[in-house]
């Protein structure tokens, strides 16, 4: 692998039943909610997210990085396969990157397979599960509350948290006169 994960693509998916109207004064979108989390998780690199809803947005709440798809929520996650597939598939081999999956149903079946084939290529995949659509897409920080491995291990590194920050420290020789020190006396300590 040449990069680390948090510089690499990050692919979002979400399957949403609805998608909520923005409950942020400044008028938020989902898309920057989901932005916003993922800089919380630390992701720093190339981010794209995909929404699938059967349902379209007013226009003046419309969030471009949405695709709306009347069809029933088995085309929905056909749609949704496709794009994760096409993702994985445009990816440089060796290359990490980081697919995330927002939907309050559990994968199963070849959705599940799918999202198994590329953790065992090498690919960091994260799973979104909240109990209420429409409230977690309104709070990056509900976002990052119900992200867990695609195992149902723990969830990302929260690296707005100050209390995971390490600060230095610096221990020096307490002799006060500068002739008796030397290299060895002085180190920097993580």
């Amino acid at each position: 692998m040449s990069g680390p994960w948090y510089l690499s693509n990050t692919s979002v998916f979400c399957l949403v039943d609805e998608i909520p109207t923005p409950s942020d004064p400044n008028g938020h979108s989902i898309s920057c909610t989901i932005r916003l989390a993922l800089d919380r998780m630390g992701y720093l690199g190339h981010k794209k997210i995909w929404a699938f809803t059967p349902k379209k947005q007013s226009s003046a709440a419309a969030d471009p990085e949405i695709l709306h798809i009347s069809d029933s929520e088995d085309c929905r996650v056909r749609k949704m396969l496709f794009h994760i597939i096409t993702f994985a598939s445009s990816c440089d081999v060796g290359e990490q990157n980081n697919v995330i999956v927002i939907s309050n149903k559990p994968p199963e079946g070849e959705f599940c397979r799918v999202l198994h084939t590329l953790e065992i290529r090498g690919f960091n995949v994260l799973l979104v599960q909240p109990h209420d659509e429409a409230q977690v897409l309104r709070s990056a920080d509900l976002i990052f509350q119900c992200t867990t491995a695609l195992d149902g291990s723990s969830g990302p590194t929260d690296f707005d948290n100050i209390d995971r920050v390490s600060y230095p420290s610096w221990e020096i020789d307490p002799d006060p006169d500068p002739a008796n020190l030397d290299d060895s006396s002085s180190s920097l300590h993580f």
